[in-house]
This record gives C-alpha cells, sequence and structure tokens, in this order.
C-alpha cells in the first residue's frame, strides 16, 4: 500500500493523508496496541493524533514509536486552558511520548 503524502497546514511537515487516532487502543490490552500502532508505521502511517484524556494512548504511542521518532509526527491535545496548565500537560505529554519536541 502506498499512501499519499501532503504538507501539514504551514509548517513544511511532510505527512501521510492517512494519519492514526489514539482513542481506541486505550480500550485493547498494552501488547496489543503497540502492536497496533508499530503495524500501522510500518505500513508508512507518520501522523499519530492523541490527547492526555485519552487515558493512557500517549503512554502507548510512545512506546510504539520510540526508536522510530524522528520519523513520525506526534500530535498531542490538552483541555487547560491557562499557560500555566498547558505547559504542565505539555510536560507531561513529552514525558508520555517518550519525545522532548
Amino acid at each position: 500500500m502506498t499512501l499519499k503524502e501532503t504538507i501539514l497546514g504551514k509548517t513544511n511537515l511532510k505527512v501521510k493523508t492517512l494519519g492514526f487516532g489514539g482513542i481506541p487502543i486505550q480500550r485493547v490490552s498494552e501488547e496489543e496496541a503497540i502492536q497496533v500502532v508499530k503495524r500501522c508505521y510500518d505500513l508508512g502511517i507518520n501522523y499519530y493524533d492523541t490527547a492526555r484524556g485519552y487515558t493512557n494512548s500517549e503512554e502507548r504511542i510512545g512506546k510504539a514509536l520510540e526508536d522510530v521518532r524522528e520519523n513520525v509526527i506526534l500530535a498531542t491535545k490538552s483541555h487547560r486552558r491557562n499557560s500555566e496548565g498547558i505547559v504542565e500537560e505539555l510536560e507531561t505529554s513529552l514525558k508520555n511520548l517518550r519525545t522532548n519536541y
């Protein structure tokens, strides 16, 4: 399967036109979640969307993609509405996703 690429907004980041959403992997075992995410990567998906509110989705995506981090685009979200809260959540998300960017 060959996935088409597109530019993500005004970022100049190239992403496939099919991405992965992290909600479903919170409902399966950690082992199965990691297998699913790795399989998506193997199939060419390079954009992964998650959120702090998706229970353990960030941690599972982080574990699955830690070794290929430089090849993927990670997106997460926060429900916080002030700068201190957003910074706090961002730091937690970076830790969960096993990345520093």
